[in-house]
């Protein structure tokens, strides 16, 4: 809400720490789908979060390995941007976020 401006004022910064609470939810594939995606999209435009795009294309896999299918083109289109390293770091990043969610240690992905 806080993202679009739904009913309170538009805070980027606000957003980005209701995201990261809701990563201690109960429900697994939440933050590694919808909260991933909408993560990914702060990393990108720097909102809330420092602009990075290696961050962003790193939860845009979590969500798509979560079968959200509707990242794919901003996959690919960070996959133009990004050096081969970086994709590379973004994958390894991608699955180091999937292995704290899992283990239920959100407080660590920050």
């Amino acid at each position: 809400m806080y993202a679009n401006g739904e009913g309170v004022s538009q805070d980027y910064d606000k957003a980005a720490k209701w995201l990261w609470k809701a990563m201690q939810g109960k429900d697994e594939k939440s933050p590694q789908s919808m909260i991933g995606v909408r993560l990914g999209v702060m990393y990108c435009e720097g909102k809330g979060v420092p602009q990075d795009y290696v961050e962003a294309y790193a939860w845009f896999l979590l969500a798509k390995a979560n079968g959200v299918e509707e990242v794919s083109e901003m996959i690919f289109a960070l996959e133009k941007l990004l050096t081969a390293e970086q994709i590379g770091q973004g994958q390894a990043r991608a699955a180091a976020l999937h292995r704290l969610i899992k283990k239920r240690k959100p407080e660590a992905i920050r």
